[in-house]
Parts: structure tokens; C-alpha cells; sequence
């Protein structure tokens, strides 16, 4: 990467980190711009997984497998807020339809991974799957596909960076 001049924060600035990527025909730029996406949603997938050994080798323990279930999905909720935040400057967004974009491409990735997976390596039948969505068991997964789809336009938001 280039750097230039010091930006008075202590240490020299380097463009293409934060830069958009304005002098890219658009196709690539949005070609871009979802890479970076399926690679930051790589990292939501192993935290994903990880939440799902908490829940239960962990909090079924302890709570139940009826009390873990929305004690997991508040957890992993709680992880991808702030995991948007720590990854919107590596995303390099150049505003809110850009978030918009990348929330669009998670949720996707989501759903894609959660049917297939379900359905094709953990032989669920599709009444399992989608039993998932009812929020009247306890399971908040519909919160958190609504929290992975919304958390890159919140987290611009509270970086104010729009």
C-alpha cells in the first residue's frame, strides 16, 4: 500500500484502506465491495458456530435447553453489532446504500448457509428449518438475521460516517 504524509494522529495514512473506491469502473467496484463482504461474513459464520458450541455446551447446562436458546441468540446479536463496527472501516463503505448492499449480501449468505447446511449435511427437514423463525418458542434467529442484515448501515450510523 501507499503511504503518504502523516495525518496528525501519529503514524503515516494509508490510502486504500479507508479510500473508496471511486476510480473503479462500477461493476468492480461493487465486485469489490462483496468480496469484502463474503470475507467479513466469513468471520460472522466461525462466531456463528462458536455461539452455537456456547449455547450448547454451555448455556443448555446451566439454563436449559429453553432458557439457551434466547440467551444464545441475545449473545450472538450482541457479538455482530459490534463486530460491524470493528469491520465497517475494513469494508471501505461509501455510504448508507453501500451498507445496505453489505447487509443484503449477509443476510443472503445467512439464509443460503442455514437451508443448505440444514438441510443438505444435517439432514433437517424443512418444518425444522423453518421452525427456527417461530419466535414463540424462544428462538430469536429471526432477530438475528434481522440484526445481520441491519448491522452494517447501524454501525456506519454510529460511526457517523453518513
Amino acid at each position: 500500500m501507499k503511504t503518504s504524509e502523516s495525518t496528525g494522529r501519529g503514524g503515516p495514512r494509508r490510502e486504500g484502506l479507508t479510500a473508496p473506491d471511486r476510480k473503479l469502473p462500477p461493476r468492480l467496484a461493487l465486485l469489490m465491495l462483496l468480496t469484502r463482504a463474503l470475507a467479513a461474513w466469513t468471520v460472522l459464520a466461525v462466531l456463528a458456530v462458536g455461539n452455537g458450541a456456547l449455547r450448547q455446551f454451555v448455556l443448555a447446562p446451566l439454563l436449559g435447553q429453553s432458557a439457551a436458546l434466547p440467551a444464545s441468540g441475545a449473545v450472538l446479536c450482541l457479538v455482530i453489532l459490534p463486530f460491524a463496527w470493528l469491520a465497517h472501516p475494513r469494508l471501505n463503505l461509501t455510504g448508507a446504500a453501500d451498507a445496505w448492499r453489505v447487509g443484503a449480501c449477509w443476510l443472503s449468505l445467512t439464509l443460503v448457509f442455514e437451508f443448505a447446511f440444514g438441510r443438505w449435511v444435517a439432514d433437517r427437514s424443512w418444518a425444522e428449518l423453518l421452525a427456527a423463525y417461530d419466535l414463540s418458542g424462544g428462538n430469536l434467529w429471526t432477530l438475528v438475521v434481522l440484526v445481520i442484515g441491519c448491522a452494517p448501515y447501524l454501525a456506519g450510523r454510529l460511526r457517523r460516517a453518513w
